[in-house]
């Protein structure tokens, strides 16, 4: 088919959690979704010529079919996903100027110091998403020389992406496909030999196969009880006067369009508003060393049945307890966590079989929701050894709730939708 002299080729429709993201998008609330990674260059590698990527990126195109799918009909309640029969890689490259760093090397001062373009990427919304699949990447290199330069030993590049075309573990597969392209040029220039006019050219023609992997939900069972279902519903048509009466918000009963836990005592912030046109991302970096990550993986195995993801649930509501004051609005807190479910899809063949969600980019995500009751503990008791049973024993109740959340059995967000 054409649209706008451009051919394309129809996929599928897009699933139900991809249209909620690419409506998301549509409308402004997502913006581009971020995975980064350092890399160090051998001598004379040219970082600041998008050419140098090219190659790497058609094998990844040809990795991941994800990343050749543009979006029909982005504005309208059946968006579908098609792919152009051509890409110009132009634009999915950008390469910044050189962000100066000190020589000391160290992690938090390169973030630091890279932080404004990292928020401003994440601030910006993918154009013309009917004819250029909505991603790219952006090249940061670093350098310890404030004077103009053409190479540099490392650069930080970002994998951008709208949600409705990855989640999380897509990040960490597109630079493992990259870093192998980058690694091994000869056989990534094999793969797309056929599908491209030169190996330095921006026109690359995306190749038919593999398929695109089918939404989650036409994958496997995401079922859901009435109650889960309905309960938001009926919460959309009551008098706001009732549903902000004590018998409703009380936490027995459930009227509320929201799928999290409602609390009348858990911390909310500060009211805010979406404003488009003064959208600004903030951010902030918290980085644990080697040794602190070791020692607290130690420590959940000494409590049987601990996971990391357990226990840091637990570290960041005994932190907000220590950093908020004490009161009736600050006595609970509710956590939202992405639970990845590739583990329930099907497998075939070899791990790298391309119909294996494992290490594909896609959108295959659910969440889950827990309450939290304020805990005012000290952090620094948990580098010790033994005490801290309430910690340990929230820490594994965590654990249980989201490995049965991760089952997909019932009441999931992406059954809901």
């Amino acid at each position: 088919m054409a649209d706008n002299e451009q051919r394309y080729v129809s996929l599928r429709p897009a699933g139900t959690s991809e249209r909620r993201c690419i409506m998301r998008h549509a409308l402004g609330y997502y913006r581009g979704l971020i995975v980064a990674g350092r890399y160090t260059t051998p001598d004379g590698f040219p970082v600041h010529a998008k050419e140098s990527f090219y190659p790497a990126l058609k094998h990844c195109i040809s990795t991941h079919p994800m990343l050749s799918a543009a979006i029909k009909g982005e504005l309208t309640e059946s968006p579908e996903l098609i792919r152009p029969e051509t890409m110009d890689l132009s634009n999915h490259v950008e390469i910044t100027e050189p962000v100066v760093t000190t020589d000391s090397g160290s992690p938090h001062a390169e973030l630091e110091a890279i932080k404004p373009l990292l928020c401003h990427a994440h601030d910006q919304q993918f154009p013309d998403t009917s004819r250029i699949p909505p991603w790219k990447i952006v090249v940061i290199p670093l350098t310890t020389n404030p004077a103009p330069t053409t190479t540099a030993q490392a650069f930080y590049l970002l994998f951008t992406y709208s949600h409705s075309h990855g989640d999380g573990p897509s990040g960490l597969s597109f630079h493992r496909t990259l870093l192998s392209a980058l690694r091994h040029p000869t056989q990534t220039a094999l793969s797309s030999a056929s599908t491209s006019l030169s190996a330095a050219s921006p026109i690359y023609h995306p190749p038919a196969s593999p398929a695109l992997l089918l939404p989650i939900e036409r994958t496997v069972a995401l079922p859901v009880s009435w109650p889960f279902l309905l309960l938001p519903v009926a919460s959309s048509y009551l008098p706001s006067a009732l549903l902000t009466s004590r018998l409703l918000t009380s936490r027995h009963v459930l009227f509320r369009a929201s799928v999290a836990p409602h609390r009348p005592d858990a911390w909310t912030a500060l009211p805010t508003a979406y404003d488009a046109a003064n959208f600004r991302t903030g951010a902030a970096f918290a980085l644990a060393p080697p040794a602190v990550v070791q020692g607290m993986l130690r420590r959940c195995r000494m409590h049987n049945g601990v996971k990391l993801t357990g226990a840091l649930h637990g570290v960041v509501v005994r932190a907000l307890s220590a950093a908020l004051p004490e009161s009736p609005s600050s006595a609970s807190f509710i956590a939202q966590t992405a639970i990845n479910l590739r583990h329930l899809m099907p497998r075939y063949g070899t791990p790298d079989d391309p119909r294996n969600w494992a290490a594909a980019v896609g959108l295959c995500v659910s969440v889950a929701h827990h309450a939290f009751p304020r805990d005012d503990g000290a952090v620094e008791a948990l580098a010790a050894d033994g005490g801290e049973d309430v910690f340990w024993h929230r820490a594994r109740e965590t654990t249980r709730a989201l490995a049965e959340r991760s089952t997909g059995e019932c009441d999931g967000g992406g059954g809901q939708l």
